[in-house]
């Protein structure tokens, strides 16, 4: 049996303050739509974790999205480099091509005032020196375009990861404002019913 002397004490709390009790009945319908909005985004929550997912027949899988987005990427860079390379070894051996080439040598003859051939000189000249710089140039910027897309690959699998914990979260965040919105709206309903006897 409970204390008379406690429940005194309560009553008497009660009426001390009964004008915030006043403010708190008056309120109480807030309680029933703070417990089914609670109900809703843990619902919300838990549908966003599907979405992560892919389960319960969401049409939005981000997880997936992120994956093929990332595998992609990987491939494209993979590409570039095979593409960079091949650039590489065209500019190498472009600039590996050697022409004949004839160099005239002449002497100044100061009577005649003139210059008179004296001699030819045979040499090889590199005929695409400045194609060959420029397709090793462009090769080595297609390299670090491939370096910078597999890097971006990288931060995608770790927003991947990341994904998969948030949507664990979710989850749980989801359950525990499911369960809170359920028990204020089953409180809010306890009290409404006693209020009305």
């Amino acid at each position: 049996m409970a204390n008379p002397l406690s429940l005194f004490r309560l009553l008497k709390k009660i009426a001390e303050r009964s004008d915030q009790v006043v403010a708190l009945l008056d309120n109480l319908s807030a309680f029933g739509a703070a417990g089914a909005g609670m109900e809703v985004a843990g619902q919300a929550a838990k549908d966003m974790r599907k979405a992560i997912d892919g389960d319960g027949g969401s049409p939005i899988h981000l997880h997936q999205v992120l994956k093929q987005a990332s595998s992609a990427i990987e491939r494209s860079a993979a590409s570039l480099k095979e593409v960079a390379g091949m650039v590489r070894t065209a500019g190498e051996e472009i600039g590996s091509i050697h022409i004949p080439a004839v160099d005239p040598k002449f002497t100044h003859v100061d009577m005649l005032d003139m210059k008179i051939l004296t001699g030819l000189e045979l040499k090889e000249v590199r005929l695409f020196d400045g194609a060959a710089k420029a397709l090793k140039d462009g090769a080595l910027r297609l390299d670090e375009v491939g370096s910078s897309l597999g890097e971006v690959a990288g931060q995608l699998k770790q927003v991947e990861d990341q994904m998969t914990k948030t949507g664990d979260r979710l989850d749980d965040v989801g359950a525990k404002l499911t369960d809170a919105g359920q028990q204020l709206s089953s409180a809010y309903r306890a009290i409404s019913e006693a209020g009305r006897s």
